[in-house]
């Protein structure tokens, strides 16, 4: 993943000229495949702000059968209101679709519709990275909840951009309800970067949009505010006084969960 200041597309063609391949391109964000020999030119880049390894997404998944149907009283609202879901076609985002081979024989057990419309599959399982088919698995659910529904899937793989785009393409073939169950770890986690971006465009166009929410189990953290006693200040006037109207933030959270008082959250 690639950062610019400028334009995406001019840093996109910059590095499609050092050999970036399946390369994407969504606001001033960059992602593909770059080969290790070209980095030190891309570095030297004028268009280049900064790059990064693209992390290994993670999967919202659950370790046991769904019983979303009825836990969302699907299977009463279909009775009840005469709907199936016909008319709204609902597009899914995860790693793949039928990289593990099977999805004929869904079709024919019924567990999902013919036609599944596959916008873009991910090339690359099982050489960087072992996709599951979590995709199909997602669309056997929607088919449970909403028989009616054409149903829609592209590929969240491939980094940032890769995932921005196949957001707004599933939007564009015409997808009214989407859901994810991906996560970048280099998503931004205090202000909206391109993902969130693309998610936004989308419901202003007049989808609806659901993501797949964890707390990463043990590798999570979560305290009701401690008060560290001391206040942090951004000292925009090297003065060494904190102005109380300009310059003071606020208390600063305490992490040390004994006696001792930590401002900062190790990570290892």
């Amino acid at each position: 993943d690639a950062t610019t200041a400028t334009d995406g597309a001019a840093l996109l063609a910059d590095l499609d000229r050092l050999g970036l391949q399946n390369g994407a391109s969504y606001g001033p964000v960059v992602s593909g495949l770059l080969p290790v020999t070209a980095i030190g030119k891309a570095v030297a880049l004028k268009s280049l702000q900064s790059i990064t390894a693209s992390p290994r997404p993670v999967h919202n998944t659950g370790s046991v059968t769904s019983q979303g149907d009825a836990a969302l009283r699907a299977d009463v609202g279909r009775v009840a209101f005469s709907v199936d879901g016909r008319g709204i076609a609902v597009g899914v985002l995860s790693d793949s679709y039928n990289t593990l081979g099977g999805a004929a024989a869904d079709v024919t057990s019924g567990d999902l519709p013919p036609g599944v419309n596959v916008l873009s599959e991910y090339g690359l399982c099982g050489l960087l990275i072992t996709c599951i088919d979590e995709g199909r698995a997602m669309l056997q659910i929607v088919h449970d909840l909403a028989p009616g529904s054409d149903l829609l899937f592209h590929t969240a793989m491939g980094g940032l951009a890769q995932y921005a785009n196949a957001i707004t393409s599933l939007a564009a073939a015409g997808a009214k309800v989407i859901v994810d169950d991906l996560l970048y770890l280099n998503e931004p986690m205090f202000q909206d970067g391109v993902v969130a971006q693309a998610v936004d465009s989308v419901v202003a166009g007049g989808a609806a949009y659901f993501s797949a929410a964890g707390n990463q189990a043990r590798n999570s953290y979560e305290s009701a505010f401690v008060d560290s006693g001391e206040d942090l200040c951004i000292d925009f006037i090297p003065d060494g006084f904190c102005d109380p109207i300009f310059e003071l933030v606020g208390d600063m959270h305490d992490f040390d969960p004994g006696p001792g008082v930590d401002f900062y959250q190790h990570i290892t």
